[in-house]
This record gives C-alpha cells, sequence and structure tokens, in this order.
C-alpha cells in the first residue's frame, strides 16, 4: 500500500512540474518569439495600457498564440499568456509560413535593410531602394523573406506593398513614436558615444525604421540617425502621426557665435551674409558638410554644416491656428482625458501618444480641448507638448514651475539601486532599480532644462555602491542629493509616499520636496521622517530620500507603472527642489 502511495505521489509531482513548465523551455512547432531585451514587461492585452502579468528576459523564447497590430500574444506558462511589445521580440524559425511562388511586392522606403534572418539584430546583407519589386518567398511574425536582385533575406512587412493591394507604397508607414524628452540628441550610432548629428524637442513626432538594443533608428532630415528609446513613446496611430510628421519641417540652428552664409558651398564662395548662435533656419538641402539655408525674404545661402545642429519643427496649418489656441499633443498612450480639471474628475476618453487636440484654454495646471464630438475636456499640461504660449510649462502659470533660483545650482540624482541589486519586486514582478532610473530621468530633463548642473550616480542598470554614491555628492559639493527609491512590505494593504532625512539640517529640504510631492500625486502622504540610511546619514551634504510608494501594494503598483505617475512625481520632486532654492 505504501508502494502504491510513494508511486502515486511521484507521478503527481512529475505531472505538476510538467504543468508548470515554462513555455520558453518547450519546443513547439509554431511560431517562437525570442527576447530582444534585458527585461521585457508581459501584458495582459495588447497596448502599454494594459497591466503587467510577467517579466520575461533576453534570449528566452515563448510560444507566439495570436497577434494584433504591433503586439503578439506569448505563452509564458502553461497556465498563463500575455501580450508583449512586437518590436521588442524576434521571431525565430519555428513556424515560417511559406508564400505562393507568384507573390511579390515593392519596396516602400529608400535604404531598407535586407537580413539575414527575421530580426533587427540579424546581419544586414543588402540595401533596397524604394519601389524595388521583391518575390515573397515566406513569412513569419512581422517579417517577409524575400528575394531581392538575386539575393534571398528577410526585410520588415512594414516596408512593402504587396502586390493586388490597391493602397499606393508611398501611404505605407513605418513605426512611429513621440518625443517625451524636453530635448533628445540624435546620433549617428546606437551609441551614446557617437557623433550627435541634431536634436529633437518635446512632443517631436519620429518614424522608426529598426531597433537595436535600447535604441531607435528614426528618418531624420533626408537620412537615418539613432534615438534613446528610453525617451519615446510608441504611438498606436501611425498613419496620424505620419500625416502629423508632414507638417514638421528640418531646421538647421547655429552653433557659434557668428557664421558667413556664402553663395556657394564652398569656404571660397561669397559672402552673402551672416547668422548668429541660435538662429533657427529651414533646411533646404545638404552637400557633403555644407547646408543650404533659407534667409529672410526668401533668399537662399550656404553654412559649414559642422557649426550647425539639426532638429525639427512643427508647421502649423493656417485653419488650425484660426480654429484654435494652439494643438496639444498627447505624449503617452493611455493618457486620461477628464471632464473637469482634476485627478478626481471623471475619465471622457483615453488617448495615446501622438494624437493631437484643438485647445480652447487653459486652466491652472490643465489644459481645455475640443473633442471631436463638438464638446471639450480637460487634459494635464505636464503630460502633453503644445505650442501655445501659455499653456503649463511655458509661463508663470506653468507645471513645473519656472524660477530661476535653480539655475547654476549642483544636484546630484540617486536612482536607487541597479544591476546585481533589484531593490525590492513589486506585486507583479516590477523591479525597483528599473522605476528609479525611469524617476530620475525624468527629474534630470526638468531640472537640466532649468538651467541645474544635474549629475547622476548611475544612468544605467548598474550596481553603485553606497560609499560611491555618497562620494559623488561630496566630490561635487552638491546643493542638494536627492536619493530616488520605492517602497515594499509584506501586508499589501499598506500604501503611501514617505520623505527622509537623518541630519537636522537636511530637514528642510525633504519638507521643501515631500509638500511639493503631496500636491502633485494622488498617493497618502506618510509624511517626513527621520530615517538611519547610509546615502543620507554619511552625507555631509543637503539630502533626502523619497520612497515614492509602495510596490507591494497590487494597485500602487499599476500606477507607479505608468508614465503618467512618472511624470507627475518628477515634476513634484522638481517643484520641491525649486521652493527650496527660493
Amino acid at each position: 500500500m505504501a508502494r502504491k502511495l510513494l508511486q502515486a505521489a511521484i507521478v503527481a509531482i512529475m505531472l505538476t512540474a510538467s504543468f508548470f513548465t515554462n513555455a520558453h523551455d518547450s519546443h513547439a512547432g509554431g511560431p517562437q518569439a525570442k527576447v530582444g531585451v534585458d527585461s521585457l514587461n508581459v501584458r495582459q492585452g495588447p497596448g502599454l495600457t494594459y497591466s503587467v502579468v510577467a517579466q520575461i528576459h533576453k534570449g528566452e523564447t515563448y510560444e507566439i498564440t495570436d497577434q494584433q497590430k504591433d503586439w503578439v500574444q506569448i505563452k509564458v506558462s502553461a497556465f498563463t499568456k500575455g501580450w508583449v511589445a512586437s518590436w521588442l521580440v524576434t521571431a525565430t524559425d519555428n513556424g515560417y509560413t511559406a508564400s505562393s511562388s507568384d507573390s511579390s511586392g515593392v519596396i516602400t522606403v529608400d535604404g531598407l535593410r535586407l537580413r539575414s534572418g527575421p530580426g533587427t539584430d540579424e546581419k544586414v546583407i543588402d540595401i533596397l531602394s524604394k519601389n524595388e519589386k521583391v518575390s515573397i518567398l515566406a513569412s513569419s511574425s512581422n517579417w517577409y523573406k524575400v528575394n531581392a536582385n538575386g539575393q534571398t533575406g528577410w526585410i520588415s512587412s512594414e516596408f512593402i506593398s504587396l502586390a493586388g493591394k490597391t493602397e499606393a507604397a508611398s501611404t505605407a508607414s513605418s513605426k512611429s513614436a513621440i518625443i517625451t524628452a524636453t530635448s533628445l540628441n540624435a546620433r549617428s550610432n546606437p551609441d551614446l558615444g557617437s557623433k550627435i548629428v541634431g536634436s529633437l524637442k518635446k512632443g517631436d513626432r519620429v518614424q522608426i525604421l529598426s531597433t537595436k538594443n535600447d535604441w531607435d533608428e528614426i528618418e531624420f532630415g533626408g537620412d537615418t540617425a539613432w534615438i534613446s528609446s528610453k525617451y519615446v513613446e510608441y504611438s498606436d496611430s501611425p498613419a496620424q502621426a505620419s500625416t502629423s510628421s508632414a507638417n514638421q519641417t528640418m531646421m538647421a540652428v547655429v552653433k557659434v557665435d557668428n557664421l558667413n552664409v556664402r553663395e556657394q558651398p564652398s569656404l571660397n564662395g561669397n559672402i552673402v551674409g551672416s547668422v548668429k548662435s541660435g538662429d533657427s533656419l529651414k533646411l533646404i538641402e545638404e552637400k557633403n558638410d555644407w547646408m543650404k539655408i533659407e534667409l529672410s525674404q526668401g533668399r537662399m545661402g550656404w553654412v559649414a554644416g559642422w557649426f550647425m545642429e539639426k532638429s525639427m519643427s512643427a508647421t502649423s496649418k493656417g485653419d488650425d491656428a484660426a480654429s484654435s489656441k494652439g494643438t496639444a499633443v498627447i505624449l503617452y498612450n493611455g493618457t486620461n482625458i477628464r471632464t473637469q480639471p482634476s485627478v478626481q474628475s471623471g475619465i471622457a476618453l483615453r488617448a495615446n501618444a501622438g494624437d493631437s487636440f484643438r485647445i480652447k484654454g487653459v486652466s491652472g495646471d490643465w489644459v481645455e480641448i475640443y473633442l471631436s464630438n463638438g464638446g471639450t475636456a480637460f487634459v494635464a499640461g505636464w503630460i502633453i507638448s503644445t505650442d501655445l504660449k501659455n499653456a503649463p510649462g511655458k509661463s508663470g502659470n506653468e507645471s513645473p514651475q519656472s524660477h530661476g533660483s535653480i539655475a547654476g545650482k549642483t544636484i546630484v540624482i540617486d536612482p536607487g539601486h541597479g544591476g546585481r541589486d533589484n531593490g525590492t519586486t513589486g506585486n507583479k514582478g516590477t523591479l525597483e532599480k528599473n522605476m528609479t532610473l525611469k524617476t530620475a530621468q525624468l527629474l534630470y530633463d526638468k531640472l537640466s532644462n532649468a538651467g541645474a548642473k544635474v549629475i547622476m550616480t548611475r544612468n544605467d542598470d548598474r550596481y553603485i555602491s553606497l560609499q560611491s554614491r555618497v562620494a559623488v555628492a561630496q566630490y561635487e559639493d552638491a546643493d542638494a542629493f536627492i536619493s530616488i527609491h520605492y517602497d515594499s512590505i509584506p501586508d499589501r494593504s499598506v500604501n503611501g509616499h514617505t520623505t527622509y532625512y537623518y541630519h537636522s539640517f537636511q530637514k528642510d529640504l525633504a519638507q521643501s520636496v515631500n509638500q511639493a510631492v503631496s500636491k502633485k500625486i494622488s498617493l497618502r502622504d506618510r509624511g517626513v521622517r527621520f530615517g538611519d540610511y547610509h546615502v543620507i546619514r554619511e552625507n555631509h551634504q543637503p539630502s533626502t530620500l523619497l520612497e515614492l510608494g509602495y510596490l507591494s501594494n497590487p494597485a500602487e503598483e499599476a500606477s507607479i507603472l505608468s508614465n503618467q505617475y512618472q511624470q507627475i512625481a518628477s515634476t513634484g520632486i522638481y517643484n520641491g527642489l525649486m521652493d527650496y532654492f527660493k
């Protein structure tokens, strides 16, 4: 009898183990998705607004069970399915779908890379031109295997118009995105050490051509450039964003005190005028290292390109300018449009990155916008980009606050944890180290834009000792040291944000920041408290440590994960520093 019970127990254990085996450990015959980034959120539905159900990691492979637009559903485990962004995974060799022998298509963009496999990490074997015809051999997820000029390789399905479709090739568009940083450098290669070829500003729309690690390749001034994917929000409305991109003009900004404008693209050309530092001029053409620009009254001339920086500038249509006070461009997917100018009011609708609305007016930190049905609603001014002069973020009514007192101050931002130190892990697998870095980067942009000298103790996922973090503040003689953290406790009902100090001279900073954060975020204020933490205890500079919410609380974790929360939390810290330095 005992022997039979033992055998039954062994069988039960084996069955249970097989049920809980991760999908990436199986070898299913269908399409597979290979994770291409260090850490990837798996969501409950196909969009960034859905809650995170799991986290998966680079190199892991999962079975694809469904697809909707730019999202694929994967089998995470025997009992769990979820959705991931298709541009962050690569289809593997399993489950290719063969095409008929006469299937063909036309390339819709210039400079399309023909790759050795279906993924942006695969080797480039050729460059294809717009309107070039190719034969389609097979497909896998968002990729086509094609024969082009006698060579066989893979191209993204976004950049091909299939034979027989009525839609013109020119209407096809790549994935679009909205810039969320105040100013973002465009570089020649996907590397911080590469050459800066221009810059973009918050709200600019860009077309994503490819992705490599944490970098996106974009169309930029008739060429391509790379930007950090940490500062973009991918748009769910590519057609609309693409149309808006057509209303943007490539500009060239002068980067030296005085620059001669010449008749020809050569130092031997006759001088026809001059421009000064900061002048923004319409870029007409580039030739070698020279730029043809448009001067006043339609005059043209050439300037040395190595003294210029390219940037995008939106051009408004006359009808839009006449019918409203400006345009509000949504920066984040899942943005709440509310019935009243308050986070406590009802939600009229949800908008996505790239959506634009005509502005009716401003109410405090909120912008009133026109809806498609003729009604009006409100959106928070700190999560949009707008050309309205008196909008929040541009004048005395702005958010964050506009005080000059922070200019020239040295501020050290310390994103807690990093590298092998994950910090706490949220109820749904959120890693504290990732959230602290995201908040810190947003705060960095706000402070830098205000003229402060800002130093980050880490700007990527790396381990930094507590002693080294303090040393940065001491070495830089920081005017303020802000250590950013998120909280956790076994009791999942506990919630709220807390601000800590250790030395009495640090209390004023802690109180200023805590008060300003409380005004911005809707979490419970747990107050300013004494805290025996190394980075403030051993720090001789004005310092504070912030716990910006409980990842162990399911509802609070969901809020913390949203881009809106990250924006308002970083704005609160910014405003607190402004108040402190008054």
